[in-house]
Formats: structure tokens, sequence, C-alpha cells
């Protein structure tokens, strides 16, 4: 298990309850993370302040000892993958994300953006697979390729979708992003609380997104019963 919840018993009157803490990151846990980009000239605003937010979530993730690989795939105009087949470590990230300037025309396809993302990049094995969404406008993917990228990520272990936007807003940002995020582990953060203040945000972001690795790998209660039952029978043969 790469992320581990410390398991403690508290016994009262031989009575053990099962307490969970705080999901930990342990060194070397391996992290893919997805950036699946809006480059539309309505998103040139706030591209200076996702970069800066961006490079917070690579330090968050490096102080807290996860092997982590980037990917950026950019929409606008058309999708495209900016960081090769495979997830390239931040250097190599950060030069595909200083392409990006906010300069590209419509339709802006984010959910046809994830599914190319799906079928381009070999994650790795056994990896955390973290999937973030930025965009400030409507999903513009045909209904049969949103359908597609639904499909792609469904029953998929170990897989988080967060969505930076503008939830609750007007057009199908919650009908789409925000249903990917539900249905992925993830939820969904104003986009103008990013532009406000980058470092803050991205506090906060990290703090959760730890969480959400976290409860990804937490194991099912059945896995969790023959834990305690085993912890048990090892007591008591001491």
């Amino acid at each position: 298990m790469r992320f581990l919840a410390g398991l403690l018993a508290v016994c009262t009157l031989g009575v053990c309850t099962q307490v969970w803490a705080a999901p930990v990151v342990t060194p070397g846990t391996q992290v893919d993370v997805t950036i699946i980009l809006d480059n539309s000239s309505s998103m040139r605003k706030y591209i200076p302040q996702v970069k800066a937010f961006l490079a917070s979530l690579n330090d968050d993730l490096v102080a807290q000892g996860a092997d982590a690989k980037f990917s950026l795939v950019k929409f606008g105009s058309r999708e495209r993958v900016l960081t090769g087949p495979t997830p390239v470590d931040y250097d190599a990230f950060t030069d595909a994300l200083n392409l990006c300037r906010g300069r590209s025309g419509t339709p802006k396809r984010g959910s046809a953006a994830l599914l190319l993302a799906e079928n381009s990049i070999a994650y790795r094995e056994g990896s955390v697979h973290d999937i973030l969404i930025i965009s400030n406008g409507k999903d513009q993917t045909k209904d049969n390729a949103f359908q597609q990228a639904m499909a792609a990520l469904d029953g998929q272990p170990n897989t988080i979708l967060n969505y930076i936007g503008t939830p609750g807003g007007k057009g199908n940002m919650d009908a789409r992003y925000g249903a990917l995020a539900a249905a992925n582990n993830g939820l969904s953060f104003p986009l103008v609380d990013l532009k406000g203040d980058p470092g803050i945000f991205a506090e906060t972001f990290s703090q959760t997104n730890a969480q959400q690795i976290g409860d990804t790998m937490i194991p099912e209660p059945a896995t969790m019963t023959l834990l305690v039952v085993g912890g048990l029978a090892l007591l008591r043969r001491r």
C-alpha cells in the first residue's frame, strides 16, 4: 500500500474500536498527475496563476515524499498532449506548460482532451492517477465523446479527478466536469479562488488532494476486518 492510514486500536474492557488516522504519503509513492488545461483566449488572464499554483502543487508532493510525474494535455481549438507518451518530471512538464499562453480558440473540448489523455498516455503500473481539469467555460465535447471519457475512467483503481473552474455557474460545467469529479473521488474548486491567491489555494488543494489519495488507498471493509482479526490473533499469542 503506497498511502497508509494508521490503524489505532482503542481497547476498553476488552472491547476494541478501530480509529483511522489521517492518511500519510509514504516516501516513494508513485503519483501520475495529469493536467487537462484550457488554453483558450478566455483563460489568458488565469494562466500565470495556474502556473504558480502547479509549481506549488509539485513542491507539496515532493515535500510529502511522493514520486510525482506529470502529463499535460491542452485544449482550445484542438486537443494535444504536450508531454509525450509517458509522464515526465516537473522540469520537462514546465517546458511544456510554458507553451500555454491562453491564445487558442474554440471549441473548448475538455472531456475530449481527457479522453485523448486516457488513450495516449502510458501511466506507471500501480501509480495513483491524479487528474486535474482546469477551465473557465463550458465543455463543448459532443455527448458521445463525453460518455466515452466517463467510461474510460470507470472502474480504474486509484483514480482521482478534480475540476477547477466555475462550479455552479452557467453552462454544462457541473453536468460534465462536476460529474466526472463526483464519479472519480474528486471535487470541484472555484477558479476565482486560484486567481485571487495561488499560494493559499495550492495549500488548501494539496491538503485535500493528499486526503483524497489516502482515501483511495484505504482497504475495503472486508480487508480491514481481516487486518483487525489478524492483529488480535497476534496479540493473543503474546
